[in-house]
């Protein structure tokens, strides 16, 4: 299960417009997204519900801000700063650590991948493009959705949306 921060449709625009551009068409079966874990097991699952709605109840949504264009390789991203988003990751970290992968226990660059599998001309190409264009953006985050990986297009099998009422407690005390 793949772990995702929920951002408004008019922000993630921007970006799946730029994923049409520049992600090679037969990988492309999903929109933009904010990865917060790459793997969680599914066989915890209502335990993983159940502390994300914790997570989500105790925070108020919060805000992103793009700071640069990161080369991947084999494709380009867009780096993003949120020290509050960070932070629940953080705590999930230590709560999900037995079910995560070696990944998604490493460190965490957040980042929003306009390209990914593509051969080394397309990504200098774009590289180059999205970096001359690159200016600031102030985008929001709403909450968390856990998908289900298959291989193509993710299946939902979560939405937490974060509480519109001031922080009700701190999810590290839950």
């Amino acid at each position: 299960m793949i772990l995702t921060a929920r951002l408004p449709e008019q922000d993630l625009a921007f970006f799946d417009g730029l994923r049409r551009i520049h992600f090679p068409p037969g990988r492309n079966h999903v929109t933009a997204h904010l990865t917060v874990f790459y793997r969680v097991s599914d066989w915890h699952l209502s335990t993983i519900h159940q502390l994300l709605e914790v997570v989500a109840s105790s925070h108020s949504p919060m805000q992103a801000s793009t700071t640069g264009i990161w080369h991947l390789g084999s494709g380009v991203a867009f780096t993003l700063d949120s020290p509050e988003l960070e932070r629940i990751r953080g705590v999930l970290r230590e709560k999900f650590e037995p079910w995560l992968s070696p990944e998604d226990k490493q460190g965490w660059r957040p980042h929003i991948t306009i390209q990914n599998g593509a051969d080394r001309a397309r990504v200098a190409a774009s590289y180059a493009a999205v970096t001359a264009a690159f200016q600031p953006r102030l985008l929001s985050i709403t909450g968390l959705d856990l998908w289900t990986y298959r291989g193509g297009p993710w299946r939902a099998e979560g939405s937490f949306a974060f509480s519109d009422n001031d922080h009700l407690g701190t999810v590290g005390s839950t």
